[in-house]
């Protein structure tokens, strides 16, 4: 609160026979005039000479200082009462800066939080990969390069993500971006009145008072002006958050040229295609022919071969599907190996019965049907794509 002097800066002369000199001078404020008493010193005057400074102002009207905020009353109040004061004046505030640092299991983790009504914009680092956030309602707007989104767990990314915000949806990412109301709940947590009474000090210059917490948490609330929350030092992990720019107008905005993570319509193609494939391929051995000849040996053969001409047709899809890929490719090179088995039972012909012809013809057999297994690969596939698809939906 600013202060004015009315008293012209002018020397004074020192008054002969007296240790000291007593003024009334009047101190111009917010709230009105207030009289202080001046103490001057002249110790060092001598006859004709100056007094040469001020000892000390003392205001002795009630309330307001020279040069410092007033005290808002806490430092008196209990801490159930401070608890119930600084959850207020957060919620009176509406936006609030947070920093924090050692968040979670990463000590060298940090986090800048801005929270403005029902929109958030985070900036951090984890596990030493930057990333950026901003939440709007059940949206996650999120950029970051691929390590920050393992860091975060969140779901497989679509191809163009790099260097681009993404939308994806709540719960999609493992960091816990708190909002105003989840702030207002840990401030009135029962676990702050540890101690009945609280504690007066200063922080960083600021005077503040504390509320303490049975395993040495501190909750640090300003003691001047509105009942602002200032810092929470987490004695259990040893992190700790910062609260700044309280009311402060952030603009704060969702990104406009956002991508969306959903599922793709190309991504959701490739993977009924795959859906189709494993029934198509399924008929192959459950409409096999009761009656063996080279011809509908070849047949097969030519059907099991058509699991890796539709692979081919589909390719590779995108990134995040590689791993289904991958079991699609391994299924249909056992249906390979199953195709050139019915090439060789059909190449031998009709052979005398217990020749080696006729052995190795059964031989071949057993190996074309015995690669339906390549079933449970196609299966698997499938079940991988439906599982990324339900993560990033």
């Amino acid at each position: 609160m600013a202060h004015s002097v009315d008293m012209a800066a002018r020397p004074v002369s020192c008054i002969r026979g007296c240790s000291s000199v007593l003024l009334r001078v009047s101190v111009l404020g917010a709230g009105g005039g207030t009289e202080a008493i001046v103490f001057l010193d002249h110790s060092n005057c001598s006859r004709g000479g100056l007094i040469t400074g001020v000892v000390a102002i003392v205001l002795v009207a009630a309330g307001g200082c020279v040069g410092g905020g007033r005290a808002n009353g806490l430092e008196g109040k209990p801490a159930a009462e401070v608890q119930q004061a600084v959850a207020a004046a957060l919620r009176d505030a509406r936006t609030v800066h947070v920093t924090g640092t050692g968040i979670g299991a990463d000590p060298a983790a940090q986090l800048d939080l801005r929270l403005q009504a029902d929109i958030s914009a985070v900036t951090g680092t984890l596990d030493g990969s930057p990333f950026e956030i901003t939440t709007t309602g059940q949206d996650v707007h999120l950029k970051g390069d691929r390590a920050a989104w393992q860091a975060l767990k969140a779901p497989p990314p679509v191809q163009e993500f790099a260097g681009r915000w993404m939308t994806l949806r709540a719960g999609q990412v493992e960091l816990d971006i708190p909002s105003l109301a989840d702030l207002t709940d840990l401030l009135t947590d029962d676990a702050w009145l540890g101690e009945p009474t609280v504690e007066q000090t200063t922080l960083d210059g600021q005077q503040v008072v504390v509320l303490g917490q049975s395993n040495g948490s501190r909750l640090y609330v300003a003691n001047t002006g509105p009942a602002y929350p200032i810092r929470i030092e987490d004695a259990s992990d040893g992190s700790r958050m910062d609260f700044t720019e309280h009311g402060v107008d952030f603009h704060l905005t969702p990104p406009g040229d956002a991508l969306s993570n959903a599922f793709t319509t190309d991504e959701s193609a490739w993977l009924d295609a795959v859906t189709a494939l494993a029934g198509s391929m399924n008929e192959v051995f459950t409409n096999a022919p009761t009656h063996i000849t080279s011809t509908s040996l070849a047949a097969l053969a030519d059907q099991l071969g058509g699991c890796g001409r539709e692979l081919a047709r589909l390719g590779s899809s995108t990134d995040r599907l590689q791993a289904a890929h991958t079991l699609v490719a391994q299924a249909c090179t056992r249906y390979d190996e199953g195709a050139r088995c019915f090439v060789t039972a059909a190449d031998i012909g009709i052979p005398i019965g217990g020749s080696d012809a006729d052995r190795r013809q059964t031989e071949a057999l057993y190996c074309g049907f015995a690669s339906s297994d390549a079933s449970t690969a196609l299966g698997d596939a499938i079940n991988k794509g439906n599982e990324i698809r339900a993560q990033v939906t």
